[in-house]
Order: structure tokens, then sequence, then C-alpha cells
């Protein structure tokens, strides 16, 4: 009965969390529950938006700001069932031009994530969900101690105990379309539940590193400033002509260098 309860609480979590309807003005948010509590909710157009709440057993953190996902769940159970999910998440709409409208653009997004999953006595979960979520759900990290849910991560997919930290980088691939009303949405869940300590920490980040355009394509954020994202086109390869072409001036360069050297040591010597 426990470990249906787990499975069950986990999955609700998740599902809760994912239905939210993402407002069309770009925003940061951050939404979270714990055990004996409704669930909150702190969302702002500019800055940085922070929030915690302590329940039964089980606590919750967030702060979200335009490109970074920070989110720590944590629950103790001593032998009750107790549960909390939490999720920051940010939307950023934008607009492409250079190219003829409805040509499809592929768009690099790299994000850095760092956190720490253990759930000794109950189940953790993490996810990472871009856009609607519909094709990244391989982004998912759970570890489950009463043998309910099989470890599981994107990342380490060997197998096994998958507790203990997660670093690295995601490059993905996003499809879009040259037009005004884009949009990019990036959120960061965790959960943790169960009858005795589990824990999520994603305090160390997910952090949007680079947005990558396609060489000629211009991005133009709709209804922000700055460029948080780190928006910047593909740097273009030299031609195998224009590197042998700059090979050689270096290697010339360097030449006229060491035969000035030469010179002057000679009229050095001369002069003696």
């Amino acid at each position: 009965m426990l470990r249906l309860s787990i499975r069950t609480a986990l999955c609700l979590v998740m599902l809760v969390v994912s239905s939210v309807d993402p407002a069309r003005a770009s925003y940061i948010d951050i939404q979270m529950v714990t055990q004996g509590n409704q669930w909150i909710d702190s969302s702002a157009s500019t800055g940085t938006v922070a929030l915690s709440q302590r329940g039964n057993g089980s606590f919750c953190k967030g702060q979200t700001s335009y490109g970074v996902n920070k989110v720590l769940t944590e629950s103790s159970g001593n032998g009750s069932f107790v549960s909390g999910g939490a999720e920051s998440s940010w939307l950023v709409n934008f607009n492409l031009s250079g190219a003829p409208v409805n040509t499809p653009v592929h768009i690099e997004v790299d994000i850095a994530y760092d956190f720490t999953i253990n759930a000794p006595g109950g189940s953790a979960g993490w996810a990472l969900i871009l856009n609607d979520g519909s094709r990244d759900h391989k982004f998912v990290t759970y570890t489950d101690a009463y043998g309910a849910l099989d470890d599981h991560s994107f990342d380490q997919p060997g197998g096994g105990d998958d507790s203990g930290p997660h670093a690295g980088i995601l490059r993905i691939d996003c499809l879009y379309h040259v037009q005004n009303g884009l949009s990019l949405r990036v959120a960061v869940q965790t959960n943790s539940g169960g009858g005795g300590e589990a824990m999520c920490d994603a305090f160390n980040t997910a952090r949007v590193t680079d947005v990558i355009l396609p060489e000629g394509i211009q991005w133009t954020y709709a209804d922000i400033s700055g460029n948080p994202l780190n928006v910047h086109s593909a740097q273009a390869v030299p031609e195998l002509s224009s590197l042998f072409l700059l090979s050689t001036c270096g290697f010339t360069l360097m030449l006229c260098r060491v035969l000035a050297r030469g010179g002057q040591r000679g009229h050095s010597a001369a002069r003696q």
C-alpha cells in the first residue's frame, strides 16, 4: 500500500505542475506544494522570483529568473507518508527574421544542469521540460528505495542506483519557423516523498548558457530587455582557402620577425 501511495503521489505532483497553461506574455514563475498545504504560486515579468514552503515533514524552495531555474524538495516522513513537489519555470517570447516567413529554423539550446538526488527512505525525482514537454520526458531522473519505481536517469543509462550528484550540459535541437509570436519555455521540477528521508536538490541550478541561431537568422525579444539567454549566431567556419591564407600570412609575419632580429644582431656585431 505504501509503494502504491508513493508512485501515485509522485505522478500527481508531476501531472499537476505540468498541466499549467503558460501565459502569453514572458514570465518567470515558481509553484510548489508540501504535505498538508495548498499549492502556492509566485510569478513576475522581470527580475527574480523566490518562494519557499514548509509542510508536515516536507520542505520546498525555488528561485527563478530568465534562463535560470533553481528548485529543491526535501521530505522526512518518520514512518508516515509525506510528499512535496516544486517547479521553477520561465517563458520568453521572441520573433525570428532573416529568411522568408515560415522558413524552418533549427535553434540549439544549451542547458547546464547540476542536481543531487537521494532517497534512502522514500522516492525522489527530477525533470527538465522544454516548451510543452511532449518530446522531452527523456530528461528525467528518479530513485525509489521501496522498489515501486525502478531507478532511472537520462544521463546514467546503465541502470542501477541513480542517487547522488548529476551534472552536465544538454544541447537540445528545437525546430521553429521564421515568424513573430514564438516562445521558449524551460521548467525544472523536483519532488520527494515516502515514509523516510528523501530529497532532490537542484538549487545548484539549471541554466541556459547559449541559444545558438543559424547564420543569417535574427532573434528579437518580444517583451523583455537585454539578452538573458545569451542568444547568438553560430560561428562561421573559415573555408580551407581562407585557412591556408591565414596560415601563410602568419608564417610570413613570423619569418619577417626572425629575419629582422637576425639583421639587428648582424648590425650589433659589425659595430663591435
